[in-house]
C-alpha cells in the first residue's frame, strides 16, 4: 500500500518544477548570529530549519535538531556558524519534483533552491506532502488549482 501511495505521488510529481512547491517566504540567519537569535526566530515563527548567509551567499542550513544540541551543549551565546550544516542539498527552480523528492528525503526535512548563487526557496518535506495533497484534490475535482504552480 504504502509503494502504491509512493509511486502515485511520484507520478503527481512527475513534471512539476521544484518551484511549484517551494516555501518562498522564509526567514534567513547570519553567520554572525547566536544560538539565541536562531532559538528567538524559532519560536516566532513556524519555521524549522534555517539558511545562515555570509553577505548575499548562502553559508550552512541550521536545522531544528542541530540549533538545540547547540544551546544544551554550546549555550545561547554560541555563534550558529559553528553549528550549521555546510553539505546541505541544493535544488534549483526548475528540477523536476520527482527527482528532488529523493535528495529532499536524504537531506532529512529541508533542502535549499538556489537560482545560480542566489537563495531563492527552501523546499521541506512537510511542503512537498502539501503541495501533493493539494495536487490531487486539483486533479480530481478539475478545478484549476491556486496561484503557485498547481493549475
Amino acid at each position: 500500500m504504502q509503494e502504491s501511495m509512493a509511486s502515485t505521488g511520484l507520478f503527481l510529481l512527475r513534471g512539476e518544477p521544484v518551484r511549484s512547491a517551494m516555501i518562498t517566504d522564509f526567514k534567513v540567519l547570519r553567520h554572525g548570529d547566536t544560538i539565541r537569535d536562531a532559538a528567538n526566530l524559532l519560536l516566532s515563527t513556524s519555521q524549522q530549519d534555517f539558511p545562515v548567509m555570509t553577505g548575499q551567499e548562502v553559508a550552512g542550513l541550521l536545522t531544528r535538531s542541530s540549533l538545540l544540541r547547540a544551546m544544551a551543549s554550546e549555550g545561547p551565546d554560541a555563534y550558529v556558524a559553528g553549528s550549521m550544516d555546510r553539505q546541505f542539498v541544493r535544488l534549483t527552480p526548475d528540477m523536476d519534483l520527482a527527482d528532488a523528492m529523493p535528495l529532499l528525503s536524504r537531506a532529512g526535512s529541508c533542502a535549499l533552491v538556489l537560482d545560480g548563487d542566489q537563495l531563492i526557496g527552501i523546499l521541506t518535506t512537510e511542503n512537498l506532502s502539501e503541495f501533493l495533497v493539494l495536487r490531487r484534490i486539483t486533479q480530481s475535482s478539475g478545478n484549476p488549482g491556486i496561484d503557485h504552480g498547481l493549475s
